[in-house]
């Protein structure tokens, strides 16, 4: 029967301590990329989301005009005041362990309300801070009314 020597021990010990640090780093890593992942995918759903509410409250029929993405009684566009207070949120550590998570919607959410502005700007010209589809609420915040 073969016998294996002290020396032998030692490097089936080195080489198995060395799987465990590839698989202790490959782990890590695994865990670092699903964070990634998850981030990516709240900066894209929160945005489409409030897109889809939008859409649906813009939308309007022939009977019924649609409604401006608004706050009401006001003329600050939901998606503005939703991505803001995401932000605030998690740049005040007020959702503990969700901060980051905050961040990243709120993030996503200013991003397409930027890109909808800019897109409106590009079509029309005219500068609003609502942007959604055929909504005016005025150019500048001191003359907004809803029309």
């Amino acid at each position: 029967m073969p016998q294996i020597t002290s020396q032998g021990i030692q490097k089936v010990q080195s080489h198995i301590a060395s799987l465990q640090n590839k698989i202790a780093r490959a782990k890590a890593n695994a865990e670092l990329k699903a964070g990634e992942v998850k981030d990516g995918l709240e900066i894209v759903g929160a945005p489409m989301v409030l897109g889809f509410l939008r859409g649906r409250m813009e939308k309007g029929s022939a009977s019924s005009p649609g409604k401006p993405f608004v706050i009401p009684g006001t003329a600050i566009d939901i998606e503005l005041a939703t991505g803001m207070t995401l932000v605030g949120l998690g740049l005040m550590d007020a959702l503990g362990e969700y901060d980051q998570d905050a961040l990243m919607a709120g993030y996503g959410c200013l991003a397409h309300y930027a890109g909808q502005l800019s897109r409106n700007y590009g079509k029309t010209g005219e500068f609003s801070l609502v942007a959604g589809d055929g909504m005016s609420v005025g150019a500048l915040p001191g003359s907004m009314s809803i029309i």
